[in-house]
């Protein structure tokens, strides 16, 4: 779903290019003209920058120069962020399809979201480290009331990652960046005039706007169905231009746990 891709890439500060005669694309971040303040990757890095961060980063990097250590820093949290929200969005669909698409499942959804108003990075923080983590009889009592309906998940997926805890969680971005829509949003004509989105606010209306697997297959609109083999590829893409990752298909998963 190249409509989904590279809007996504958009919301995270990145974009795809073509680089010399090999007709090969590319994953960079976006050029100077076009970096937009709100997307998360620009969030991440005015962070580093204004926190005094870039000292730490040569714990990761070694003697990598100062701009690729920054860079490298802000698509590997990024990334981190993004891949647990997809993850969630599929839970979240998941959930739906269970419960016969009972809306009070729906626990990211922008109109009625995990907070009575609009979600905050720091609500993304509290889900990810005080919710998903922990079993739910060991909740703090305001997060039993709070996501209720969000099981726990014993994944190392919400674990908090050794980068996260020496430079930054998501909960530390600026909420008041605003990115403005990509050129041809599907959220085009759906925002009020003078209403902008932060980074996380345009992400879950944005991921709203698809199906995650919670109806009847044969009555999704294929234009809008986002299953765990569409992301497995993007993100293939987008963790692959790092460290080689690779998207394992479902007919491969199914036949070795078949057989185990």
């Amino acid at each position: 779903n190249s409509a989904f891709y590279n809007e996504l890439l958009y919301i995270m500060g990145l974009g795809e290019v073509v680089e010399g005669n090999s007709k090969t694309k590319y994953i960079r971040r976006l050029p100077e003209s076009k970096r937009k303040e709100g997307s998360l990757l620009e969030n991440v890095i005015s962070f580093i920058k204004s926190h005094g961060m870039v000292s730490k980063l040569t714990k990761f990097y070694g003697d990598k120069s100062e701009d690729d250590m920054i860079f490298s820093t802000a698509l590997n949290l990024a990334i981190t962020w993004v891949n647990r929200i997809l993850f969630l969005k599929l839970l979240e669909g998941q959930l739906l399809y269970f419960h016969k698409n009972d809306k009070k499942y729906k626990f990211f959804n922008t109109d009625r979201n995990v907070v009575d108003n609009e979600i905050t990075y720091d609500d993304i923080d509290d889900l990810f480290f005080y919710v998903l983590n922990v079993p739910e009889e060991k909740r703090e009592k305001i997060f039993g009331t709070k996501f209720s309906m969000v099981p726990y998940l014993n994944s190392s997926l919400f674990e908090p990652t050794d980068m996260e805890k020496e430079i930054m969680f998501v909960g530390n971005l600026n909420q008041n960046f605003p990115l403005p829509l990509y050129s041809s949003s599907i959220l085009s004509g759906d925002i009020p005039q003078g209403v902008e989105y932060n980074s996380l606010q345009y992400l879950l209306h944005f991921l709203d706007k698809f199906d995650f697997g919670s109806g009847d297959k044969k009555t999704q609109n294929p234009d809008t169905l986002i299953s765990a083999s569409v992301l497995g590829y993007i993100f293939e893409k987008i963790n692959g231009y790092q460290d080689g990752s690779f998207y394992t298909p479902e007919d491969i998963t199914q036949y070795m746990c078949d057989n185990t």
